[in-house]
C-alpha cells in the first residue's frame, strides 16, 4: 500500500544530480561529474569535449576568479548575441 511518501533509491547517477555545494578547489572527479551532468542534461553528444569552441570557453572560465561563480547570461541575451552575429 502506498501511503503517499516517495522512497527514492540512491545509487552512482544520483551522486551525480546531487551536489549541494561548488567545489572550493579544483577536482578532477567532481569536474567529470560535473561535465557528465552537463552532457546527460542536455542532451549534448558526448563529442562535444573534442570541440574547440568548448575548450576555449573553459579555458576563459579558468581565468575567473576563484572567489567569484562565473555569471551566466540569460537565454534571451544569448539570443540576440547570435541574431547580432549572423547579421
Amino acid at each position: 500500500m502506498n501511503d503517499g511518501a516517495r522512497s527514492r533509491a540512491t545509487g552512482p547517477l544520483d551522486a551525480l544530480f546531487n551536489f549541494s555545494k561548488q567545489p572550493k578547489v579544483f577536482d578532477r572527479k567532481t569536474f567529470e561529474d560535473l561535465l557528465v551532468r552537463f552532457v546527460v542534461t542536455t542532451k549534448q553528444p558526448f563529442a562535444i569535449v573534442k570541440s574547440t569552441a568548448f575548450q576555449e570557453l573553459l579555458d576563459l572560465v579558468v581565468m575567473a576568479s576563484t572567489n567569484s561563480q562565473v555569471k551566466l547570461p540569460s537565454e534571451v541575451t544569448l539570443a540576440d548575441k547570435v541574431y547580432i552575429v549572423s547579421l
